[in-house]
């Protein structure tokens, strides 16, 4: 009788170390993302810059500017959909966006909810090592902007606090770098944000003064109103839980959603790899032994559990897009998986469950042997073993 494939580490791809939440995810549903928001963070008035060269420490803001004129996968999207694409920008949008790049080259918008005297130093070190392991991808990452939002109130990263936007309103402006600080101001300005980045307008029109958000929602709300770059928060307290380094939001699968995935990381924590680890996350990786903390190891590789945990289950059957990809024997080589920036929304919703039937059974196989204790010599034999 074949036996289960025996499980044998606790590394996600990209970091060592298994210090964040269970799962790297916060377990949300995008659909339900709506008005119904609330905020929290500190600001400070005299916070001063920060230059790009490292200098000056001892501030709360640094703002790199756009490091190149190039328009984004998403900035074509929005002129797309919305039919406002003059001839200059869809020339780029088509050069750019029409078939996947051969390297990818991401912003990071670092925000400090607590104090620190060396941002600049601090963030250097940690995008250095996620470069380092992300190299063989060709992907990279930069500093964007750095920001200290001091007395916040956000003390939890993903805590379930609740509060209206204008009790936060301080908070808001801290994010959103605006000058006015009349709540109903402030509110309107987040949602000319939101809508310029491609929010559902319905959505936008119902955020008020009056919304209420926990603390996660309201970050993830500011990840949307920075669509160009991915959020990086720093804080004491990214959990409840005891000795976490950080977490990450799941990716959502609406582009239109009042929210976007985003990164906490504990100020305190001295590993350099947990943003490494975090970006796999937020980029879609499970941990290879998500689902096995239950202590049932042989149900990890149940077909009928990994069906109940594939992130598409509403819409797409796993096994048929694996197979719709890789061929029925599952032994197709591994194609690039890229979304037009014109695609229609159901082309979107199939890259989607494309993305996570990979990202929820491919990392496995490097993390498990056969029960002769040898590696598996393919995906398509991994995965037959698996269903059996």
């Amino acid at each position: 009788m074949r036996l289960a494939p025996l499980w044998i580490c606790c590394l996600v791809v990209v970091a060592s170390g298994c210090d964040d939440a269970p799962g790297g995810t916060l377990g949300w549903d995008a659909g339900t993302t709506d008005a119904h928001l609330a905020m929290d963070v500190g600001w400070s008035s005299d916070a001063a810059d920060l230059d790009a060269g490292g200098g000056s420490d001892d501030g709360g803001h640094f703002d790199a500017g756009p490091s190149t004129e190039a328009p984004t996968w998403g900035r074509c999207r929005v002129a797309s959909q919305a039919d406002d694409i003059d001839v200059e920008l869809l020339e780029h949008c088509e050069r750019l966006h029409r078939s996947a790049p051969s390297e990818r080259r991401y912003g990071i918008r670092w925000i400090f909810i607590d104090e620190r005297d060396d941002l600049v130093a601090w963030t250097d070190a940690r995008i250095a090592v996620a470069n380092n392991l992300f190299a063989a991808t060709e992907i990279s990452f930069e500093s964007r902007a750095i920001v200290r939002i001091q007395d916040s109130v956000v003390d939890v990263l993903n805590g379930d606090t609740r509060l209206s936007l204008a009790d936060r309103t301080a908070d808001l402006v801290a994010h959103l770098g605006v000058a006015d600080d009349e709540p109903a101001e402030v509110v309107a300005a987040l949602r000319d944000r939101l809508e310029a980045a491609g929010g559902d307008p319905v959505r936008v029109a119902r955020l008020r003064p009056n919304s209420r958000v926990t603390h996660g929602r309201f970050l993830s709300l500011m990840a949307a109103a920075h669509s160009e770059d991915i959020y990086v928060v720093i804080g004491d307290r990214p959990t409840e839980q005891q000795g976490i380094g950080g977490f990450s939001s799941p990716p959502l699968r609406r582009f239109d959603a009042l929210a976007r995935s985003y990164i906490a990381l504990k100020t305190s924590h001295t590993r350099l790899t947990v943003l490494a680890h975090e970006l796999g996350h937020y980029f879609g990786l499970k941990h290879p032994h998500a689902g096995s903390q239950e202590g049932d190891q042989t149900r990890l590789f149940a077909s009928a559990t990994v069906a109940e945990n594939y992130r598409a289950r509403e819409t797409h059957n796993l096994w048929e897009v694996l197979e719709d990809l890789l061929g029925d024997d599952l032994d197709q080589p591994l194609p690039t998986l890229y979304p037009e920036y014109d695609a229609v929304a159901v082309d979107l919703r199939n890259f989607d469950a494309t993305r996570f039937a990979l990202m929820d059974t491919w990392v496995r196989r490097s993390f498990t042997m056969d029960s002769d204790f040898t590696a598996f010599a393919s995906f398509a034999t991994f995965v037959g073993a698996w269903r059996r």
